[in-house]
């Protein structure tokens, strides 16, 4: 746990879509097979298809974790700041330090 925090890049995980012509004809062609046996598309041919939005779920609830944690993060440090600087005062206004004063003065 660091007092201060270095701020971090962002960091996206893009992963382009291409157009793959020997896959599609290979599709197109297992789907008319299919069809000639009188057999419905392969379940696996129909969830790998892009579907909009796939790759959204659960983007939002993520960013809301992530901005919760920061906050709480900063609430923590503000907290141990305020803490040092009180225990500092106490010691420079309660303490007796003329024994210390007196050691720097030597």
């Amino acid at each position: 746990m660091r007092l201060f925090k270095l701020p971090s890049y962002s960091v996206f995980d893009y992963k382009p879509r291409v157009y793959n012509q020997e896959l599609e004809r290979r599709r197109e062609i297992l789907r008319e097979i299919r069809s000639e046996q009188g057999k419905d598309i392969d379940i696996e041919l129909r969830d790998k298809e892009y579907k909009p939005g796939m790759y959204l779920k659960g983007g939002i609830h993520s960013r809301i974790t992530r901005k919760t944690t920061k906050t709480n993060m900063s609430m923590i440090r503000i907290l141990i700041a305020i803490v040092t600087l009180f225990l500092i005062g106490y010691i420079i206004l309660v303490a007796d330090l003329s024994k210390l004063i007196s050691f720097f003065m030597k």
